[in-house]
């Protein structure tokens, strides 16, 4: 497959429901040349943290770290450079200016200096671009780029519609710039930065007005760009933009909160210990050229950002200040400002908010060779994974692809090259049994380098064949070597891409205020800078060939990432300083390096593509152009005993695209563990035996997932409705007449087997979350359950099992965008023809259930961490509420959560540092509903418990302080959220397929919340709390899974070895700075810490120490740890000695438990069938109503001055 571009991922702790995994996005950001993940906000009900600040750092390619660099990898960088040499176009220094004292020397064509804005003087210079920005045909948001005095560029963006208002700052320097002795420094400033500022000191004042007013923040940081960005409601887009602005103006810096965030910044590090992703990105650094930025560890961790440095006398503020001084200038600052105000203002905004950030004329870090030189290319690494995974990578350094944005040769060889089409390096690999999956692309690692990586999956057998493997692709980029690249294949890419930026559509504000922000650092003409990533111009066949010339053994290297080496033994060489991976370092074999193909067997290159679409036209009409609300349900079309299928014609977004989601119900899916593998293996077999069909349209924006859930098999469309007829037919035929290949079945066996093995490796925090759905479902299966049944799993039990799946079904599908109604019968009629099924009884159709804890319940489930090596601990702290059909109780606990969710992450993640994920929200299944918090940490989990106790106690105080003000505030905070309105049709499509997949198909819900939210009061909250949630509830109904590590943390260097260590170093003659053993006293770090300071000062002794003495000195350290032993002084916190009013009980056999307590209610329609059979066409007016006089009830007396509220549905 093609490498993701710049996705979009929430954070790892993001819970997914089971209709939403049914749905496949296309709804992307802005492609880059970059593959990176970025964290996103939090503002579902589901996602951790709502609304707070939670920092990242990023890695290209998946999640990723970031790297420091040394003086001199800095070369200097200029906009006067000949065109193309650099992807940097921030202010040369030669142009350098401070706000009043100097014109704008060096201004780029197309800007126009301007000093009035609207008719009055401007507060501040500014610079207008006069060119029209390229723009999507369906993008009905005005731009206007402007550059600021001191350099700083920003890009304005009004869009009238828009019910969240965003921002976003980029700055071109990240961990690549960290200094040597400050590993993480960029990073640790990402996090410090958002703790107070001059103007607003309080530490989480910027978090807890955006929690107050709809919105969130987050920020991350790149190898050479750190990114904040943040969203509000409309109506305090002001305020937040002013609070925003503060962060590069006047940071505090607070030195009480230093210590405190690099605590924070050790636990982010501890998070990703046992992660595979992580592991291999810092080895791939770690085995890099070590006079490379690149080699270093751009995390951070307490080790190099606190005890380091303080062992040699170094003040990290102070190092953080200097850093920030020199790094943080306007002239390499991209602002993206996004609202509904008109151009104009938000300018205004803009040059008064930020005109005054200096502008130091600083370079731009450029980083002009690549990290891997010869002695680190021609090998192949074997490291050892956490997981039962196989992967082989192929890293090629390339030129940095950013200059060649008008033919994108990287992109264009990974279209080949990633194909999965017939004939493709993953077809060939496939039947040969060695490869399941297979990406490639270039990375756009930093300014200046860049990788081209092949990543494959590997079966045992294409482990133990890794060569060949090698060989294999070696063949295929030869053959493209030596083809035409002929025209027609650069205009069949160029075309995908003008599709995908021409039907391009709206994603959340604040990724888009980010993924643009980010986007302006490229070198596109500024009136390409929102195209350039997408659009390829230019067919620039020697260019590419260049490109494809660097794609050669000789200049490759080659990581293995699995359980055991390639023979089955397991003794490696080495392990990674920062993750401990251990791993081993051979030559590439000479075979490979000399090959020269003649033969490819069946490797040939891709066909033109036969789903591009052709069909655009859009069957409407809006329901703007009618002067209507848009109808805001599908309409029931079809209801019989073999199906129901609801249909929506688009009314709202005016694109040639439609989602179908369906889902083939049978009882029989889910009713054993067993008949839950034999439907988990029958998709797993479909699915991959229709990789190579449906390539070519998952290239041309049509994409499907094959899932099991619950009691059914979903299948999801989405994309070009021209096509999706035809590969709906292909699918289900596929899985109506499906015969297994034997051979394919122990391969997807293999994985399948891999995948609930792996369970085991988790985190700690979704362990807890898992046992705690096991515990409250009444049907669901572990993975043990599972992998015992698949162990004894063949290939006929599987075929003979298909025909008693598919012969009794129950159909139910939504058609919603562009397709019309009988176009989604028709759909609907195939499918139920295809499947040759007979209707299942309406009696089997009940849904599945949640248990219900019983009245006075205190039960704690008490789980040892299956992963030996992980650190951390947690806990799912839950109580349960009620019925969440009960509108009522469902509004006072919506309001509770957003009340509780930024108290709860300040206190317990910024204030108590209990670790790096926190997370509150309520919880909500069939027939139950509640509230929960999750922690992970290194503190074991009855403390954490105990911690989630002494907050509830506090937070009781909060409430009875909070000001009717501060609670109205919360309230229409809340309404926001709940009548933001869709982005994109996929948005609109998961809104709607959620209530029927739920099975209580509530269309308004959102419309009944918010009469309901708007009619709760402050006393509400308080008896919701004290009667179901605060422990001194003798009515409470409470379950907390608690997941204990039985990893043991980094001993410690106790004061006394330290004093020791003095001894005997002296006695060597070595000399070490008082201030280093005064600080080793006081931190007590870890023994491996004070090896490596040991062994920096002895290799920095005027004198050479031999490498006895350096070992016996390393071994002393060892001795002395054991003979003076490190004891923990217990933190002094301050409790409020709660005890729950009902005694705890443990859970200690999970079976027993679940037959103990009641089903709740199965899920039933809220509305009868009837009714949602007849038009509703013209209900979007009546909810519209609904919400404009909850809007008028709640509003803000400044806000009923400004004219009447309007819904913006």
């Amino acid at each position: 497959m093609l490498p993701v571009r710049r996705s979009l991922l929430r954070t790892a702790s993001r819970n997914s429901s089971a209709s939403q995994r049914a749905l496949t996005s296309l709804t992307t950001a802005s492609p880059r040349p970059a593959v990176s993940t970025v964290a996103k906000l939090h503002h579902s009900p589901n996602a951790p943290n709502a609304s707070r600040h939670l920092s990242s750092i990023v890695l290209p390619g998946l999640p990723a770290a970031r790297t420091p660099i040394a003086p001199s990898m800095v070369a200097s960088s200029s906009i006067h450079r000949a065109p193309g040499s650099s992807r940097q176009l921030a202010t040369p220094a030669s142009a350098a200016i401070t706000l009043g004292t100097g014109s704008f020397e060096g201004l780029p064509a197309g800007f126009e200096i301007q000093e009035t804005l609207n008719g009055s003087k401007a507060a501040a210079p500014y610079a207008v671009f006069t060119k029209d920005l390229e723009v999507s045909a369906q993008d009905d948001m005005r731009y206007r780029l402007v550059r600021l005095a001191n350099g700083l560029e920003a890009l304005v963006i009004q869009d009238p519609k828009t019910d969240k208002s965003s921002a976003a700052m980029d700055i071109r320097v990240g961990h690549l710039s960290d200094p040597e002795e400050l590993q993480g420094l960029a990073h640790f400033c990402e996090h410090l930065l958002f703790m107070g500022t001059k103007k607003y000191p309080r530490e989480n004042e910027y978090s807890e007005y955006l929690s107050n007013h709809s919105g969130g923040s987050n920020a991350y940081t790149g190898m050479d760009n750190t990114n904040y960005f943040f969203d509000v409601s409309p109506d305090h887009f002001e305020g937040a933009l002013d609070r925003f602005a503060q962060f590069f103006l006047e940071p505090l810096f607070d030195p009480s909160c230093s210590e405190r965030e690099i605590k924070a910044v050790d636990s982010e590090h501890k998070k990703n210990l046992q992660s595979d992703m992580w592991r291999g990105f810092q080895l791939d650094k770690s085995l890099s050229d070590p006079t490379h930025p690149y080699s270093h560890f751009g995390t951070g961790n307490y080790q190099t950002l606190w005890e380091e440095p303080k062992s040699k006398g170094m003040d990290v503020r102070e190092e953080l200040l200097k850093f920030h001084d020199k790094y943080y200038s306007a002239n390499v600052m991209k602002l993206v400002v996004l609202g509904r105000e008109d151009l104009d203002k938000l300018t205004g905004w803009v040059i008064e908010k930020f005109s005054g950030v200096r502008n130091t004329g600083r370079e731009p870090p450029l980083f002009d060779r690549s990290p891997l030189t010869q002695e680190q290319l021609q090998k192949q690494i074997f490291a050892k994974s956490v997981r039962d995974v196989r992967k082989l990578k192929i890293a090629f350094p390339i030129p940095d692809q950013g200059p060649h944005f008008r033919s994108k040769p990287g992109s264009f060889l990974s279209h080949f090259i990633g194909h999965e089409g017939e004939g493709s390096i993953l077809s060939h690999l496939k039947k040969k049994g060695w490869c399941d999956r297979l990406s490639a692309g270039a990375t756009g690692d930093a300014n200046g380098f860049e990788f081209f990586k092949i990543s494959i999956d590997l079966t045992q057998e294409g482990l133990k064949n890794h060569e060949k493997v090698l060989e294999s692709v070696f063949k295929y980029i030869h053959l493209l070597r030596t083809s035409n690249l002929e025209q027609w294949t650069h205009d069949e890419v160029a075309q995908l891409g003008e599709l995908m930026f021409r039907f391009k559509e709206k994603i959340d504000p604040a990724d888009y205020a980010s993924s643009t922000a980010t986007q302006m650092q490229m070198p596109y003409p500024r009136e390409w800078v929102l195209s350039g990533a997408w659009l390829t111009r230019d067919f620039d066949r020697d260019l590419i060939k260049q490109t494809l010339d660097q794609l050669t053994p000789n200049n490759c290297r080659v990581v293995v990432m699995a359980k055991t080496l390639p023979d089955g033994s397991t003794e490696w060489e080495s392990k990674e300083k920062w993750y401990g991976t251990e791993y081993s370092i051979k030559p590439l074999p000479q075979q490979l390096l000399t090959q020269a193909p003649t033969e490819f067997e069946d490797l040939r290159l891709p066909r033109p593509n036969s789903f591009i679409p052709a069909d655009f036209d859009f069957k409407g009409p809006l329901a703007d152009v009618q002067g209507k609300k848009p109808t805001p349900r599908p309409q029931l079309v079809v209801d019989n005993d073999s199906m129901r299928v609801w249909h929506k014609l688009d009314d709202r977004f005016g694109l040639p695209k439609a989602n179908v989601f369906l889902v083939l119900r049978n009882p029989l899916i889910n009713a054993t563990p067993s008949t839950s593998v034999k439907t988990r293996m029958f998709v797993e077999l479909i699915s991959d035996s229709l990789v190579e069909y449906s390539y070519d349209a998952s290239l041309a924006g049509l994409s499907y997932m094959l899932d099991t859930q619950d009691q059914s098999l979903a299948l999801s469309l989405a994309g070009y409705n021209d096509k999706i007829p035809v590969l709906a037919r292909s699918i289900l035929e596929k899985l109506a007449n499906f015969q297994i290949d034997p051979r394919r079945f122990e391969l997807v066996k293999d994985r399948v087997k891999r995948s609930y093995e792996n369970f085991a490796i988790e985190e700690p925090y979704r362990h807890a979350g898992f046992y705690t759905t096991y515990l409250l479902h009444e049907k669901m299966w572990t993975p043990q359950e599972k992998l015992r049944e698949l162990e004894e799993l063949s290939v006929g039990a599987v075929q003979q099992f298909l025909p008693e799946l598919l012969q009794r079904m129950h159909l139910e599908m939504l058609v919603h965008g562009n397709l019309a109604k009988a176009e989604a019968v028709e759909l609907a009629n195939m499918a139920w023809n295809t499947v040759k099924a007979r209707a299942v009884n309406k009696s089997e159709l009940v849904s599945s259930r949640s248990l219900l804890l019983p009245e006075s319940c205190n039960r704690i489930m008490k789980v040892e961490a299956t992963n030996a090596a992980n650190v951390n601990s947690a806990i799912e702290y839950y109580v349960q509420v009620g019925e969440p059909t009960n509108v009522q109780l469902r509004a006072v606990l919506s309001l509770f959560e957003q009340m509780a969710t930024e108290p709860v992450f300040d206190q317990l993640r910024t204030k108590e540092q209990l670790g790096y994920l926190v997370f509150s929200a309520m919880r909500r299944s069939v027939g139950g509903m509640g509230w929960r918090i999750i922690l992970q940490s290194e503190r074991d989990a009855s403390y954490l418990e105990s911690r989630i106790d002494a907050f509830l106690d506090q937070f009781k105080a909060t409430l009875d302080k909070m000001s009717e003000s501060e609670f109205e505030g919360h309230r229409r905070s809340l309404i926001h959220r709940r009548l933001e309105t869709v982005k994109n049709l996929y948005e609109e499509s998961q809104r709607f397929w959620a209530h029927i997949f739920g099975g209580t198909y509530d269309f308004a819900s959102r419309y009944a919340d918010v009469e309901a939210i708007a009619k709760v009061t402050k006393q509400d909250v308080v008896d919701l709390f004290m009667k179901y949630i605060h422990p001194s509830s003798k009515t409470r109904s409470k379950l907390s899974v608690q997941l204990n590590a039985t990893a043991k943390p980094s001993a410690r260097f106790s004061a006394q070895a330290v004093d020791a260590l003095e001894q005997a170093v002296a006695s060597q003659g070595l000399t070490v700075p008082k201030e280093a053993w005064e600080a080793l006293r006081a931190q007590q770090p870890a023994i491996e810490s004070v090896k490596d300071m040991a062994s920096e000062a002895m290799a920095q002794n005027p004198t050479p120490v031999p490498a006895d003495a350096v070992k016996q000195m390393l071994g002393l350290v060892d001795s002395l740890s054991a003979q003076f032993p490190f004891v923990e002084e217990k933190a002094e916190v301050s409790t409020s000695n709660v005890t729950s009013a009902v005694p705890a009980v443990e859970v200690k056999d999970a079976v027993a438990f679940k037959a103990s307590l009641n089903p709740s209610k199965a899920a039933m329609p809220v509305v009868s069938f009837d009714q949602h059979a007849k038009d509703p066409s013209g209900e979007g007016d009546e909810v519209a109503r609904i919400a404009e006089a909850v809007l008028k009830a709640t509003a803000a007396p400044a806000a009923v001055e400004d004219g009447e509220p309007k819904a913006n549905l």
